[in-house]
């Protein structure tokens, strides 16, 4: 008689959201996290309807266990300690229906975990961090395909959703979530170049091919966000180039785009033109919110106030580039003649990454990395002075994010710490733009 016959066998999946449940219940103990650190990760689940809060403490949770590390053995227990964590946010925060606090605290622990885990050689500390990176994504998808998509279907439903009766707010926000789906669009693009590398077999094809489609939806998300809320035309902060920047740069990889491109570029020069002709909300150093709204009620903004709040600008330099890049040479035109005559006293520069860049770049220690100056704005001086730019100031491939097959880490940082997209990422296009 077959023992099988007399055997009752049943399987279960044990996901990432079983094994938190399951660790939430039994294994929150000493000798997984001390009462300190518990501490910290129960008020981050306690405040997820204050997601910034709900942030700060994770990230003083992640501080706290990367500062226990000493050695090798350390660095992959605290990846694993903070990839433990970081899925018990996630899993709470998707039971909430608020992704907020998930997807910063995700984006924050790549950074910090990366920055201890570059220098290890050891096999297994790598592969913790590859899973790490896997959950940052899962939790980046989730955010695009459910919190943003339906959304960005549907004219001013983006705008709607933030909540706010304050236009900065809404302005902020989108900016912001532009550059989180750009981000992930990137990060897509990544995966699929180490495709295109690897041998295609069958199922390496059909892998390709749905990640590929995945790329495509997330493109056609991004522009039906910005056209479905014009406020993505109307830049509030110099700063927002950032976002700007990922968004370009994503939609610069597929020639397919170019022609919606030259469109959102022109919407942006003609509304940026526009308020500052009639003294409006335009780009501004400004930061914070409340001096944003102390400047959209100044009446009498006169030229000293004028040249107070566009001090520099990395804004114009990075709508230039992209002019000159896709030969709108109307646009660039206009953009010289903004620049002349409404910011005569405006320093335009970029910033690019230098040797203390690899440093400083994952934890934001230090102010790091070097603005170059005096940036022209007709096209073929914008791309010569770039290309220079970059022969000269060529660290970003040097970092180690890049090295090792992670380089929009090194976008991430940009994005979560405000530093600028590298023109680095433009020299193909450029050298490729001259010999034509």
């Amino acid at each position: 008689m077959n023992l099988v016959d007399h055997v009752n066998i049943s399987f279960e999946e044990w996901n990432g959201d079983k094994l938190s449940d399951l660790i939430l219940e039994y294994l929150l103990k000493e000798e997984l996290l001390p009462k300190n650190w518990q501490s910290m990760l129960r008020k981050s689940l306690a405040l997820l309807d204050e997601p910034e809060a709900s942030h700060h403490n994770f990230r003083l949770l992640v501080h706290s266990i990367i500062e226990s590390t000493e050695d090798t053995k350390g660095v992959f227990n605290a990846i694993l300690r903070v990839h433990i964590c970081l899925w018990i946010l996630y899993s709470w925060c998707r039971d909430e229906g608020n992704l907020e606090s998930a997807y910063l605290s995700a984006e924050y622990s790549i950074l910090h975990l990366w920055d201890k885990a570059k220098t290890c050689q050891d096999r297994k500390s790598k592969t913790a961090f590859k899973g790490l990176l896997s959950t940052y994504h899962l939790i980046s998808d989730e955010y695009v395909n459910i919190v943003i998509g339906p959304v960005a279907e549907h004219l001013h439903a983006a705008s709607t959703a933030v909540s706010s009766p304050s236009g900065i707010d809404i302005n902020l926000k989108l900016f912001d979530v532009m550059g989180r789906v750009a981000l992930r669009g990137l990060w897509m693009s990544e995966e699929l170049r180490e495709l295109n590398i690897e041998d295609n077999e069958l199922k390496d094809a059909e892998y390709h091919s749905i990640q590929e489609n995945k790329l495509d939806e997330l493109t056609v998300t991004m522009k039906k966000l910005i056209k479905n809320n014009p406020v993505l035309h109307s830049p509030f902060k110099d700063s927002q180039a950032i976002d700007l920047g990922l968004a370009l740069y994503l939609f610069s990889l597929d020639s397919r785009n170019d022609e919606f491109v030259v469109s959102w570029l022109e919407a942006i020069v003609n509304r940026v033109e526009f308020a500052f002709i009639t003294n409006s909300m335009y780009p501004t150093t400004l930061e914070k919110f409340q001096e944003l709204l102390m400047h959209k009620n100044t009446k009498d903004k006169d030229d000293s106030y004028k040249e107070k709040v566009t001090r520099g600008s990395i804004l114009f330099p990075l709508l230039a580039t992209y002019c000159s890049l896709y030969r709108a040479t109307k646009l660039s035109s206009v953009i010289k003649e903004i620049v002349d005559e409404h910011l005569p006293s405006c320093t335009l520069q970029y910033w690019y990454p230098n040797k203390t860049s690899e440093e400083h770049m994952y934890a934001n220690s230090k102010s790091h990395g070097l603005a170059t100056t005096g940036f022209p704005l007709t096209p073929e001086e914008v791309l010569t002075h770039i290309g220079k730019e970059c022969k000269e100031s060529n660290q970003y491939w040097e970092l180690s994010a890049v090295k090792e097959g992670h380089p929009h880490i090194v976008l991430s940082a940009c994005r979560y710490y405000r530093y600028p997209v590298p023109f680095n990422l433009l020299e193909d296009w450029i050298i490729q733009y001259s010999e034509n």
